[in-house]
């Protein structure tokens, strides 16, 4: 987060954002944290869209299990790209006793960003709107 937060306020990375995600990065290759080893770290001179890729592409491996991945593609704003190539992907790439795997992403519509707002919500401020789609 604090890679990816520096990234963004500084419109580039910084010293501080590398070794955020350079100390994540050593960590999960078994290496000592502190110490820079040039077989892990990323490259220095990313530009502020690279350097994002990278920090998302890190966030997916580090926290695939934690249940974030989705909020974090929204966030980014990537959700329904990413839903549909991994639909193209599947149908591509896995045998067809598989091919079902697509589906949850096949139905992914910009209703799936937003989640509704709860109906008692709704009746007890009038000025409330229902998010899109809901």
């Amino acid at each position: 987060m604090k890679a990816e937060a520096e990234n963004e306020v500084h419109q580039g990375p910084t010293a501080a954002a590398y070794d955020a995600i350079n100390m994540v990065r050593r960590r999960g290759y078994g290496k000592p944290v502190n110490l820079p080893d040039t077989a892990v770290d990323l490259p220095e001179g990313l530009g502020k869209v690279e350097f994002l890729e990278a920090v998302q592409n890190e966030r997916a491996r580090e926290l695939c299990f934690e249940g974030m991945r989705k909020h974090d593609l929204i966030r980014w704003g990537i959700f329904i790209a990413n839903m549909q190539t991994l639909v193209t992907d599947i149908n591509a790439t896995a045998p067809s006793g598989y091919k079902y795997a697509a589906n949850a992403a096949k139905n992914t519509t910009p209703r799936n960003v937003w989640l509704p707002i709860p109906t008692t919500e709704l009746t007890v401020n009038h000025l409330m709107k229902q998010n899109p789609n809901w």
